[in-house]
């Protein structure tokens, strides 16, 4: 009878033994499960990453282009205001001009009606 006792209790042991080494197994499988999922979720992330990473790029160069653009905009500005100077002087100067020949024809008139009183001519 004590050969029998051993016996079941090697044939347990053996049971309870090759249910851990499934049970062990089993676990080994559902890490090996859970590490490919989280090294795919990794993998996303990276991507996001990179792809964060290339739409900054992205905006830096179209904020560059926007800088250059303005400071484009504002040496045009600069020229116009520079040429509407301009104008106002050709203006002026074409006013005064004006002003001059007007005051020479009065001038004359002046000239021609002293002529005529003197008698001269």
């Amino acid at each position: 009878m004590g050969f029998a006792v051993v016996a079941d209790e090697v044939r347990n042991l053996a049971q309870r033994s090759a249910q851990a080494a499934q049970d062990t197994a089993s676990l080994i499988e559902d890490s090996i499960s859970k590490s490919h999922a989280g090294k795919a979720k990794l993998d996303l992330v990276a991507q996001g990453v990179h792809d964060i990473t290339t739409k900054v790029a992205e905006i830096k160069t179209l904020i560059d282009a926007m800088n250059l653009g303005s400071a484009e905009q504002a040496r045009g500005i600069e020229q116009i205001a520079k040429a509407v100077g301009q104008m106002e002087q050709v203006t002026q100067s074409a006013a005064a001009g004006e002003e001059l020949s007007a005051q020479a024809m009065a001038t004359n008139e002046i000239v021609d009606k002293l002529t005529s009183l003197v008698g001269v001519g």
